[in-house]
């Protein structure tokens, strides 16, 4: 549950080694968030520069419509990675 600030940091990692639709691997979470961005249209922050490296900085400090929406993105993102090679 969140203490205070308005971060999740959901682990990714399970997605890295996948290829996009267009054949580039997510090697790290920098990866996949530069893919969430170019495909999907989300800005996520990768976790390394918080101590987290294998996961997301997501901020939900937004409407629950904008939220939901680009939840939805990122989840339509992510199935359509591609197992790896």
């Amino acid at each position: 549950m969140p203490q205070g600030a308005f971060y999740a940091f959901p682990t990714i990692s399970a997605f890295f080694g996948r290829r996009t639709p267009g054949g580039a691997v997510i090697a790290d979470a920098l990866s996949l968030c530069e893919y969430l961005m170019r495909e999907c249209h989300v800005a996520v922050v990768p976790g390394e520069a918080f101590g987290a490296p294998s996961a997301l900085r997501i901020s939900y400090a937004t409407s629950m419509e904008a939220l939901a929406s680009s939840l939805d993105q990122i989840e339509r993102g992510l199935a359509a990675l591609l197992p790896a090679a």
